[in-house]
């Protein structure tokens, strides 16, 4: 199963070989489309984009149904991206390659390989503006490649980020155009870090940040700010929900967390704005916190709780978020 949230609405890829567009607020499904065994899924404006296990992606207009396939792949595709402004859709396969495609006409625009050695699980279009060129990310679970384009969609420069004893944890997370983070944990989980990068014709890391032993066997970064963390985290088989500062790395929130789907790329959990995640203010934060795709088939949709009362921020964390599991 595959999760994206947008704008007040997710949308869902089941084994089931359906796509299901659900409204957050009332949590009642607004549209249904059958297609292949689900990877990955995004919801941009009107049309929904999948990516399957059998090397294809689609697209499809919502609710007129007008659908493309984006064909060329020799094995699954694990993950989709998409950028309107320049009109293309990205896909990365466990036939380690990346391809570029035409949303409009499905065609092919590039192909990018040579650098992975494992499946690609994770691909990101960086958009620079219309008619110029843009990035390209890509990730294994060893390896994340930054590709350079030149606006005819070849490669100009290609930037490898790796650590020799570590793996890549999903997911990866973007701040504008120019920030990259990656989460990296060594084989036994007992070591990780999150480091940030500048993205730009030279590479740069910019902040190393050493995970807390609080938080460590770290399933997926969901989310950095400039003052919080969240991540999905196992301690002694069990999954929580963690929260810990950057500055001093003490852990505000734990919160147990029911078994996800597991997914090579972090696709079966997605989380809503995290603006929060720079601190809070006034105005508590509303809607929704995360979604996530269970073993039992069910998706959990994790809300905040809009009757908080006005203490410290610690505390504001502390009160448990509600809790809706409605679309059995």
């Amino acid at each position: 199963m595959a999760i994206h949230y947008h704008d007040g609405k997710i949308v869902t890829g089941s084994d089931d070989h359906t796509v299901k567009v659900w409204d957050c607020h009332t949590e009642e499904c607004g549209f249904t489309l059958h297609t292949q065994t689900v990877s990955d899924v995004r919801l941009e404006n009107n049309f929904i984009y999948t990516s399957s296990f059998d090397g294809s992606a689609e697209s499809w207009q919502i609710p007129q149904g007008f659908h493309k396939r984006y064909i060329g792949h020799v094995s699954a595709v694990f993950s989709i991206d998409i950028c309107l402004e320049l009109s293309i859709l990205v896909s990365g396969s466990a036939d380690l390659t990346m391809k570029v495609w035409d949303i409009s006409s499905a065609q092919l625009l590039a192909t990018l390989a040579g650098h992975h050695k494992g499946w690609v699980v994770k691909v990101k279009v960086l958009s620079h503006g219309p008619n110029h060129p843009y990035t390209l990310v890509s990730a294994d679970k060893k390896i994340c490649c930054i590709w350079e384009m030149s606006f005819d969609h070849q490669v100009s420069q290609v930037q490898l980020v790796h650590h020799p004893d570590h793996q890549i944890v999903p997911h990866l997370l973007f701040k504008g155009t120019h920030l990259m983070r990656i989460c990296f944990m060594s084989d036994d989980g007992k070591h990780g870090f999150i480091n940030t990068y500048r993205l730009d014709h030279n590479l740069t890391l910019i902040k190393h940040h050493k995970l807390p032993h609080s938080v460590l066997c770290v399933q997926l970064l969901l989310g950095v700010g400039s003052k919080f963390a969240l991540v999905l985290n196992k301690m002694y088989g069990e999954e929580y929900l963690s929260v810990f500062k950057l500055h001093n790395n003490k852990l505000i929130m734990r919160k147990p967390f029911p078994a996800i789907r597991p997914t090579s790329g972090g696709t079966s959990v997605t989380v809503g704005p995290t603006d929060w995640l720079d601190g809070f203010t006034s105005d508590p934060p509303t809607g929704v916190v995360l979604g996530a795709c269970l073993k039992n088939h069910n998706i959990y949709l994790l809300k905040w709780n809009c009757e908080i009362p006005e203490d410290a921020e610690e505390q504001f964390l502390k009160i448990p978020v509600r809790v809706n599991i409605p679309f059995n």
